[in-house]
């Protein structure tokens, strides 16, 4: 199977919104179908990736003129901005969270001993095992 050109340009408008899956289901074809002809087809590669960059582009402008509005700037965007893409200094120091450790002992109920419950191996081929 091939796609021909209309549908790799549809593989580029879907990936902004679809995941590989999602594309493959659209496509009407199987995910690993899909999977396969990515891979072999480097313009199916590049469309994908670039109907992904596109909307990313799109949010990430959005999301910077949101943040610097002259009139009402929107903190929240600013602080994320800062955050995802303004490098180490912007992301706040968490302390470490100690690990606790959970100690479990087992004892068996007493007057009751135990038993080994591991099936036999003749008894797992047999159809008349319950």
């Amino acid at each position: 199977m091939v796609l021909n050109p209309q549908q790799i340009e549809q593989v580029e408008r879907m990936a902004a919104y679809f995941n590989k899956g999602q594309i493959a289901a659209w496509l009407g074809i199987a995910e690993n179908t899909f999977a396969r002809l990515w891979r072999e087809n480097e313009s199916i590669d590049a469309a994908y990736k670039k109907g992904r960059a596109s909307k990313v582009a799109l949010v990430g402008e959005s999301l910077f003129r949101m943040a610097t509005a002259e009139k009402n700037p929107n903190v929240i965007a600013a602080i994320y901005f800062l955050k995802a893409r303004g490098g180490a200094q912007w992301i706040e120091n968490q302390p470490e969270q100690e690990r606790q450790t959970i100690n479990i002992q087992y004892s068996p109920a007493q007057g009751r001993g135990e038993r080994d419950i591991t099936p036999q191996p003749s008894r797992l081929d047999s159809p008349d095992a319950d």
